[in-house]
């Protein structure tokens, strides 16, 4: 039944692991992946019910708000640092030097973001990749971090106060 319920229910770590912003990529995946595999068994043989047969809809909703809150809970275990300032930083970087028809554009980001990574400590680092991060919402960002939507908001503006001045970098011209 293990087997089954993996095979079956699969898509839904998946889609838990793309909901949290976490690729294939990403330097623990493999880990997250197996931890909510794990998690998945755990949450059938606390289900009351047959999660294979008539209550799969209730087991899939169940289970769906059980893998999300669980992997929300290892990302707040496990610092951000080194996930966002070294991996995604590169990610980036990388993907920016490819030459392109925006070649141009692409120079004046690659400024921009090395610009970020000097001026920004640690902290404010994450925040900027973050928020730059269209999937994710500002009550997720929030929640990563461990503050509140409030504290976000304000260190939001206190990152754009300090980068206000690199603008320049992205204009034409």
């Amino acid at each position: 039944m293990p087997d089954q319920l993996l095979a079956n229910y699969q898509a839904l770590i998946y889609k838990t692991l793309n909901r949290l912003g976490i690729s294939k990529n990403h330097c623990y995946y493999d880990d997250y992946y197996q931890e909510l595999s794990l998690k998945l068994l755990a949450l059938a043989d606390s289900f009351q019910g047959d999660p294979l047969g008539e209550d799969r809809f209730r087991f899939t909703a169940y289970v769906q708000k059980g893998l999300y809150w669980y992997l929300l809970d290892l990302l707040k275990a496990r610092p951000l640092k080194h996930e966002i300032a070294v991996e995604e930083i590169m990610t980036v970087k990388e993907s920016l030097a490819q030459p392109d028809s925006r070649m141009a554009s692409h120079h004046r980001l690659m400024a921009f973001y090395g610009a970020v990574d000097r001026h920004l400590d640690e902290s404010d680092r994450q925040l900027f990749y973050l928020l730059a991060d269209s999937s994710f919402s500002m009550t997720e960002i929030a929640e990563l971090l461990g503050i509140s939507r409030k504290t976000l908001y304000k260190r939001k503006a206190k990152l754009q106060d300090q980068l206000g001045f690199y603008k320049f970098l992205l204009k034409e011209g």
